[in-house]
């Protein structure tokens, strides 16, 4: 640690003096002229921080869409903060991921701002089809072949050869930078493209507009491409300006110079105008003609859209590969790999994928994570042989903390210029933790549901967290590890969960292949019993989500609620329309009606106490008691909270062991939990866990930062704590308490009412 401090204390000032001098980074506006177009273009330029200070040459990417403006555009759809593709490589450059480099974007369309006529980055076939300022003759190819690409060498200080020139575009963009380095492999070492609207390869015969076609984003009745291919459509002429067919039509000498250039190709999940098809149909030939993408999965993120906020994201990643590509970096790994949800003490593996960009062999001879939550476990020493070949290799992720959790894995191999590559690593560990037994828990059933406790005496409802899962139907408490499970139906499935009692997070356990579960509740030994809003008793296999149905279908039985009495091994079910208590033979299936609540309505959720007293939630928002011999209903109190949907209670007496596994957690984690109740009057359980024996403290602050008490000082062992607060005399109102462990320090909050 000292020695890395040292280099912090030296590097300080370098860095200080370097802001303080160094010229912050620009995007300028200049304009030249187009000897093919025959008039003035306009272009955006970003110069790196220190651009006028120093006389380096750099690197150059092009980066298209249409309009000059548009990538550098604080306000364009999807950015969020005034962000833009300046921020994007200002933040790469300070990270180190990347060196200096300068960007441009050029017109690749009409003056006006909504590209009236977009070019394609093609020689246009009829240009005075429509009439738009900035068009000129149309030769939008030549005009960036011949006129643009010398003209930014000439003016600006690239290094201007093919081994440090990039190119890279968003929609129509990535149309142009695909299809132009295809057919000028000569002038570029590395391709970008984001949702690229590509062309379909299937471009064979003759199409008119309003035909039907296969591809109808190039062939519209609305004649937005008319000036570019003709209307009718010059089909031959596309084939020329596809990507996808350029790949096809191929001879081996052109695919070996296709080769030569790195390919970074992302989309969204789903098609926008059947972008995402193209996108795919376009990879498919790359991977059929020996070309790999450096995106191993190209769907750049599940939520991805087609708009500028997720354009800079691919700018994020592409920037990183267009740099790898000007230095020669010949391992491609992935630049970040989200290693999901696990749950705290538990372990999950991903695999991942590295490929080779030389043609000679690569040897991997070491990798390292700083910490021992995430683990390479492929063995060692391993080879790529040559081009493109590719090495599956797995990470571990074993998270020992509640919350986010990320890391750096460092790959060693014998690229002599580049012998370091660097992974992020990022995953969420999710403390899941153990009911506490003098809780109701209790969810709703709102579009992405909440989490809440319940006092048993009068029904009040405090939230702990929101789920985010969907709307819950079903809780219980499993019977030996006291974890939380939920269900979340669907017409025909039905998701099983894990839940943090504690944080109201969800794990997801596994799919039941069968629609709308509701009630759940497990059996003292651990088998799960669940019953469906269509009238169905199934046992549950947790792990899998496999469900066997025990007995038939009852007609006009629609379930709702399921809880097992822990006294006499009964299950009780409620219906889901009707004020009808049931019980169900876990052997048979069969339902008897115990009776009605009397209290009107209908009773979504069930649960049992330890003491066998069944509980219900009531859909006029009541919390009740119901006596089991009759199913007569007695009224609690109000619930406070609309559309509570599922209940569960621990029916194991307080002085339980905590299992094994839950005990190997609290060994491995720090964590402080929620105060018990909250909002309390006078008093709250505060409970905390220690993975060793540390120095402890734990104080009392009101809103003002004042220190109100001091609960604990001192050393105190490993594993579980508790300690009440008596607050007697102080104000009502928001304080927060803070555990210090060692180094370690966590703050929450209550609420105390008087």
């Amino acid at each position: 640690m000292k020695p890395a401090t040292a280099f912090k204390v030296f590097l300080l000032p370098i860095l200080f003096s370097h802001t303080l001098f160094a010229q912050p980074s620009r995007v300028e506006r200049h304009s030249f002229f187009s000897n093919a177009l025959g008039l003035s273009k306009n272009y955006y330029v970003y110069l790196p921080e220190g651009y006028d200070t120093d006389t380096e040459r750099y690197p150059v990417a092009y980066f298209l869409r249409g309009h000059e403006f548009e990538l550098f555009d604080p306000a364009a759809p999807g950015r969020i903060g005034g962000r833009n593709l300046r921020h994007v490589a200002d933040d790469l450059i300070a990270a180190g991921q990347i060196g200096k480099v300068i960007i441009v974007c050029p017109s690749t369309a009409s003056e006006d701002y909504d590209n009236t006529v977009h070019s394609c980055g093609v020689n246009m076939l009829k240009p005075t089809l429509r009439a738009a300022e900035g068009i000129g003759t149309g030769r939008f190819e030549d005009y960036f072949v011949q006129d643009l690409i010398p003209h930014i060498d000439a003016t600006w200080r690239t290094i201007a050869d093919r081994e440090h020139r990039a190119i890279d575009g968003f929609s129509l963009g990535g149309y142009n930078s695909t299809m132009l380095s295809l057919r000028h492999p000569d002038l570029f070492i590395s391709v970008g493209s984001y949702d690229g609207t590509i062309m379909w390869y299937n471009l064979d015969d003759t199409r008119r507009p309003g035909a039907g076609p296969d591809d109808p984003i190039w062939f519209l009745t609305e004649p937005y491409f008319d000036p570019v291919f003709d209307n009718p459509r010059n089909v031959p002429y596309m084939l020329l300006h596809s990507a996808s067919n350029i790949l096809r039509a191929a001879d081996a000498s052109q695919l070996e110079d296709f080769r030569e250039m790195r390919f970074h190709v992302s989309m969204t999940p789903a098609d926008n105008v059947g972008n995402h098809s193209r996108n795919k149909q376009m990879i498919s030939i790359f991977l059929e003609k020996g070309i790999r993408n450096s995106f191993n999965n190209p769907v750049l993120a599940p939520n991805a859209v087609h708009d500028f906020g997720f354009a800079d994201m691919h700018a994020a990643v592409s920037l990183v590969r267009h740099w790898q590509a000007f230095i020669g970096h010949k391992l491609n790994a992935p630049l970040a790999a989200e290693l999901g949800v696990v749950a705290v003490g538990e372990t999950d593996t991903t695999e991942l994928v590295l490929f080779n960009y030389d043609v000679a062999s690569l040897a991997i001879s070491a990798w390292a994570t700083n910490s021992s939550e995430f683990s390479a476990i492929t063995a060692l020493p391993v080879s790529l042989a040559g081009k493109y070949d590719t090495l599956s290799f797995k990470i571990t992720f074993s998270p020992t903390a509640h919350g986010v959790l990320s890391d750096i894995l460092t790959i060693t191999s014998n690229d002599a210029a580049n012998p370091i590559t660097r992974l992020a690593l990022q995953g969420r560990g999710l403390l899941l933790g153990q009911a506490e037994i003098e809780n109701v828990y209790a969810a709703n059933s709102s579009a992405t549901s909440q989490l809440f406790t319940m006092n048993r005496a009068n029904g009040a409802a405090t939230p702990i967290a929101t789920t985010g899962v969907g709307a819950i139907r079903g809780l219980a408490i499993h019977p030996q590890t006291k974890e939380l499970y939920a269900t979340v139906p669907a017409s025909s499935t039905t998701s099983l969960y894990r839940l943090s009692s504690e944080y109201g997070e969800a794990l997801l356990l596994a799919t039941i292949p069968v629609g709308q579960i509701r009630g759940i509740t497990f059996r003292a030994d651990g088998a799960l019993f669940g019953i469906s809003a269509t009238g169905r008793f199934y046992e549950i296999t947790p792990s899998t989500g496999a469900a066997n149905q025990i007995g038939s279908t009852t007609a006009g039985l629609l379930y709702s609620g399921l809880s097992l009495n822990p006294k006499t091994g009964k299950l009780y079910a409620s219906h889901v329309a009707q004020d009808r208590i049931y019980t169900i033979d876990p052997n048979t299936g069969a339902a008897t009606l115990v009776g009605s609540t009397g209290l009107g309505g209908n009773n979504p959720a069930l649960a049992f106490g330890p003491d066998g007293t069944l509980y219900a939630v009531t859909s006029t928002n009541n919390f009740i008691r119901i006596d089991t011999s009759n199913a007569t209903g007695t009224v609690l109190g109000p619930v406070g909270v609309t559309g509570m949907s599922a209940l569960a209670m621990r029916t194991d007496s307080a002085t339980v062991k905590v299992d094994d596994r839950e005990s190997s957690v609290m060994a491995r984690a720090h964590q402080l939990y929620q105060n018990y109740p909250n909002p309390f009057n006078p008093s709250t359980t505060i409970r905390y866990s220690l993975a060793q024996t540390e120095q402890v403290s734990l104080r009392i602050f009101n809103l003002a930062g004042q220190e109100i008490a001091t609960l604990i000082e001192g050393k105190q062992g490993a594993g579980e704590h508790r300690v009440q607060w008596h607050a007697e005399g102080a104000p009502s109102g928001v304080y927060f308490y803070r555990l210090q462990a060692g180094e370690k320090v966590e703050t929450r909050k209550m609420i105390l009412m008087q």
